[in-house]
């Protein structure tokens, strides 16, 4: 039976107030394991025993306020919410329609699912080419393919971007169960990002230590509920999900030890021959002065197909298109001067 999160009164079923002290039943918690009715209050589930104070997210605690008594939205104060109580977001892929949950880890949004696109040119496969596991599981892409897989608005994420996600969870929780999602022992998903162990496609197990002899028929599907294996944009390029830990390998090599074997590899043979999930980075707004009403406004938006009459000694070429923003403020197209400053901008955020 539910009780209440400031009096401990026992609750009916139903109700949506307490009886004894009148507060709202919707502030008590659920267990977040479980789903059980807990108050705010308690540290152990009463139904399954699972512990509450570590999953406890703590954007569900009071906000830090400013100066002026207001909440503060500084990178922080936001954290992620269990994913009992967050809001869900959502992203549709405009190439298939795929629709996909998103999250947010401090002020980054990220994927909440393997991506699951297909590229025409193929580089893409489900787990042991078994189609079933794409709903759950995702694709598995190739590093050639990567690029031509993410879809617009997103990015693969930078190694910068992604330790800083790694920083920011270990400010709050110990481990990887942050991140884990119901398909791992412990795992409590504190962030909505839904990290399943997916695995990835590599060699045969005899054939770890030499790429001089790789054959298609080599390829081998590994580690499926024990491993997740995510590309990053990175000289040593992959995010790294096991049952313990979270974290990007270094130095030069790519080492994954399992059954107490140890398998060692150079970036580029990894990126030659295998094969990982893709989860993506929402790209960050660009933001520029229109040069009218100096008003800033998100250059992402309000596109504006033209054309531009180009010369040559005073001859007329043929006319190049032009995509041109509307102001909010003024309503001004903005021309070739800012297309320039976008561009500029665009390769800056690309080569991140």
């Amino acid at each position: 039976m539910p009780v209440c999160s400031k009096c401990g009164a026992e609750l009916d079923e139903a109700a949506k107030f307490c009886m004894e002290c009148g507060t709202p039943v919707s502030q008590n918690k659920k267990c977040v394991k479980c789903g059980a009715e807990l108050p705010n209050n308690a540290k152990f589930c009463f139904s399954c025993g699972a512990p509450q104070d570590v999953a406890t997210p703590i954007a569900e605690k009071a906000e830090p306020k400013n100066n002026a008594g207001e909440s503060s939205d500084s990178e922080e104060n936001i954290v992620g919410k269990n994913k009992s109580s967050s809001t869900e977001e959502t992203f549709t892929d405009p190439r298939d329609g795929e629709v996909y949950r998103t999250c947010k880890i401090g002020n980054q949004i990220w994927m909440a699912e393997n991506l699951r696109y297909r590229p025409p040119k193929g580089g893409s496969y489900p787990y042991d080419k078994n189609k079933d596991y794409v709903e759950k599981y995702g694709r598995l892409y190739e590093w050639e393919c990567v690029k031509e897989a993410v879809p617009p608005g997103w990015h693969l994420p930078s190694e910068e971007e992604t330790k800083k996600m790694i920083a920011f969870i270990e400010k709050n929780y110990n481990g990887s169960d942050a991140l884990h999602s119901e398909d791992w022992d412990d795992g409590i998903d504190s962030y909505g990002f839904n990290a399943i162990p997916s695995g990835f496609r590599g060699w045969k197990d005899d054939l770890y230590s030499s790429v001089d002899e790789f054959r298609e028929d080599y390829r081998k599907f590994v580690f499926l509920g024990n491993s997740a294996v995510f590309w990053i944009n990175a000289e040593i390029n992959v995010l790294r999900i096991d049952s313990e830990r979270v974290y990007i390998p270094q130095n030069d090599i790519v080492q994954y030890i399992n059954d107490n074997e140890e398998y060692t590899f150079n970036d580029n043979q990894f990126r030659q021959y295998y094969a990982c999930s893709i989860r993506c980075i929402k790209d960050a707004p660009i933001e520029i002065q229109c040069d009218f009403c100096k008003k800033t406004f998100n250059a992402s938006k309000n596109p504006i197909k033209t054309f531009e009459q180009e010369y040559i000694d005073g001859s007329p070429i043929q006319k190049k298109d032009i995509i041109k923003r509307m102001c909010y403020g003024c309503q001004n197209t903005i021309g070739r001067d800012f297309i320039k400053k976008q561009a500029k901008l665009e390769r800056k955020y690309k080569k991140q």
